[in-house]
């Protein structure tokens, strides 16, 4: 048996006499007793805690369960409390069971509320045979399928785990990496729905807050959604004050043909004839930290090429041929506020330029231009103040 298996199931059912009780489980005494008496609060929790994953770790074990709470004249005090879940050896990394043991604990949830599955003393016999079975079936083929009886069926199956996706930030810009306007439907949330047509890799997220009228958190999660199942990537604004440089994985473009006629394709002006694909190449290439894109792009002449400079970047950027150079201001001495004009919003800017923030996040929250940072930052240092800009 791996690690990362399940080595125990368990059913605990709250008695209102003698408290909770381990009511079936797999294999015999995997749940013991003791255990129970160590754990029996988090494993039949306050109400407040039911219908949420919870997960502890006890007697070198992992407990990972969901506890339910039903209400119903049927039952007594009014209220049917259990809860189902997996063990797991100690230090296992099992976040990728989360979603079986609420699917489980659900459809239990439907089995008793339906025809009192678990309260009842002749089919919540069967509990025991369902654990074992989920269990070993999910740790040799990740899924298992058990008609329960002739309407209910449990189907369980593994997903591998993924990464927490990087935080949505108010300054960075979604970019469409699969087609949104085919998944959106009226099905979808209403939210989606509002915000996707805002996503054309110029928007940044603020700006599609305002645009849709969704508050800017919420727009957030939703594009962090987005994001975590694959339809986006989030990039930094595109502005001609911007510098890149070129990464390794340049080296990928010059061996694949498929990508290179991707490039050409979502590059070029529309309306203009796709230029050489090693003219594009030499584009990329000529990339320089130091570099803002206005003077390569007027240097190159882009534009004659028949590039679109905006699609360029986010091309490179979206496959990770680019990496973009930010600009972090940093003002080392304190201000007075003579210093600022009595100006209280210059002082809030001033508060953001401690080398933690780059112009991009500054230029958003404060609704100012790079150039009008710029013209702050000119300002202090002529009124004597140390000012830095670190590139990195």
């Amino acid at each position: 048996m791996s690690h990362e298996e399940i080595i125990g199931a368990f059913l605990v059912l709250f008695d209102n006499k003698i408290g909770p009780k381990i009511c079936a489980q797999y294999p015999e005494n995997a749940f013991t007793a003791e255990m129970l008496e160590d754990v029996g609060d988090y494993v039949i929790p306050k109400p407040d805690c039911c219908g949420k994953l919870l997960t502890i770790e006890a007697n070198g074990m992992i407990i990972m369960g969901h506890p339910m709470q039903i209400q119903g004249q049927r039952y007594e005090r009014h209220n049917f409390f259990f809860n189902v879940g997996f063990l797991f050896h100690a230090a296992t990394d099992c976040k990728a069971h989360a979603p079986l043991v609420a699917k489980l604990a659900k459809y239990f949830e439907s089995l008793e509320i339906e025809s009192s599955f678990l309260s009842n003393e002749e089919s919540s016999s069967q509990v025991g045979d369902i654990l074992q079975q989920v269990a070993q079936d999910i740790n040799a083929q990740g899924s298992v399928v058990i008609p329960v009886n002739e309407t209910n069926i449990i189907y369980l199956k593994m997903f591998p785990a993924r990464e927490d996706p990087p935080t949505v930030s108010a300054h960075q810009v979604p970019v469409r990496i699969r087609e949104l306007d085919a998944l959106y439907n009226k099905e979808w949330d209403l939210t989606f729905r509002q915000i996707i047509p805002f996503i054309n890799g110029h928007n940044y997220t603020k700006r599609i807050a305002t645009e849709a009228d969704v508050d800017l958190q919420v727009v957030e999660e939703c594009l962090q959604h987005l994001l975590y199942h694959g339809h986006i990537q989030m990039i930094d604004i595109f502005q001609y004050s911007n510098t890149y440089m070129v990464t390794p994985k340049i080296s990928e473009l010059a061996s694949n043909l498929q990508l290179q006629r991707q490039c050409e394709q979502y590059v070029t002006l529309e309306g203009k004839q796709a230029p050489p694909f090693n003219e594009i190449f030499k584009l990329y290439c000529g990339m320089r930290p130091n570099v803002r894109m206005n003077e390569f792009c007027n240097q190159r002449n882009t534009r004659e090429l028949g590039v679109d400079d905006r699609r360029l970047v986010i091309f490179g950027v979206v496959h990770g041929l680019l990496r973009r150079i930010h600009h972090y201001p940093v003002c080392t001495r304190s201000l007075t506020p003579k210093d600022t004009g009595g100006d209280r919003r210059t002082e809030h800017i001033l508060d953001w330029m401690n080398g933690s923030k780059c112009f991009d996040e500054i230029c958003c929250e404060f609704s100012r231009s790079s150039a009008e940072i710029d013209s702050i930052m000119r300002r202090l240092k002529s009124l004597g103040h140390q000012c830095v800009i670190i590139a990195k």
